[in-house]
C-alpha cells in the first residue's frame, strides 16, 4: 500500500506558523528579505523558490538555520514532481538544486547541455523519462542510506544522491560475482582507509 500523502505543503505554510506564533508581521518579514509585497505572497503560496538570502533572513527572523529552510524548499519541489504537478517554474527550481557543474566536468552531462536539454539529461542520468517519475522514485532523497559526514562541511542532499547515483550505474556498468558478504567484511578496513583520499586509485 501507497502510504505517501497526495499533497505537498509549501514552505509558506510553516513560515505563515511561525509569523504567527512570534508576532511578526508579514510585511515585517518582506522587508527583510526585500521582497514585495506581490513576491512575498508568491513565496507563501510556494510560487516562487527560497534562494540562500531569503532562507538567511528566515533563518534570522523565525529561527532554525539558513539550510533548514533551503532543505525544506527543495523537499516542497521534490513533492511536486512526485505529484506530477510541477510547472516550468519548478522545473527550473529543480534542475537549480542539481550540481549541473560537476556533472559536466565528471562527463555525466554535457558540457553544451543548456535549457531542456539539459533537463532531458538529468532525467535520463537518473534513468527517468519525466519529473514526475523521478519525484516518484527520489522524493525521500537520501533518508534510506547511511553514510559518513563531516562536520567540517555542510551536506547537500541533491549532490549526495547524484552521487550515489553515479556509483549505481558505475556498478552496473561492471562484471560484478555475487555478491559474497564475508569477503566483504574481510576487506572493509582497507576501504574505510581508502575513504580518506581524494583519488584513492592513485
Amino acid at each position: 500500500m501507497n502510504m505517501d500523502p497526495n499533497w505537498a505543503s509549501p514552505p509558506g505554510e510553516t513560515i505563515r506558523r511561525l509569523l504567527a506564533a512570534r508576532e511578526v508581521p508579514a510585511e515585517d518579514l518582506a522587508d527583510r528579505m526585500g521582497l514585495r509585497t506581490d513576491q512575498f505572497e508568491a513565496l507563501i503560496l510556494g510560487h516562487s523558490r527560497i534562494t540562500l538570502a531569503i532562507a538567511e533572513a528566515l533563518a534570522e527572523t523565525l529561527g532554525s538555520s539558513s539550510r533548514f529552510w533551503l532543505a525544506r524548499d527543495k523537499s516542497y519541489v521534490r513533492e511536486l514532481a512526485r505529484l506530477g504537478v510541477a510547472g516550468p517554474a519548478d522545473e527550473d527550481s529543480w534542475m537549480a538544486t542539481m550540481p549541473t557543474k560537476s556533472m559536466k566536468r565528471f562527463g555525466w552531462v554535457p558540457q553544451s547541455a543548456r535549457g531542456n536539454s539539459l533537463r532531458s539529461h538529468l532525467l535520463a542520468f537518473f534513468d527517468c523519462a519525466t519529473l514526475q517519475e523521478w519525484g516518484t522514485r527520489y522524493s525521500s532523497g537520501v533518508g534510506e542510506v547511511a553514510f559518513r559526514t563531516s562536520l567540517a562541511f555542510p551536506a547537500d542532499g541533491m549532490a549526495t544522491l547524484v552521487w550515489l547515483r553515479a556509483g549505481e550505474k558505475q556498478a552496473d556498468a561492471m562484471r560484478l560475482g555475487k555478491y559474497n558478504p564475508d569477503g566483504f567484511q574481510a576487506i572493509l578496513p582497507g576501504l574505510r582507509k581508502l575513504s580518506a583520499f581524494k583519488h584513492p586509485k592513485s
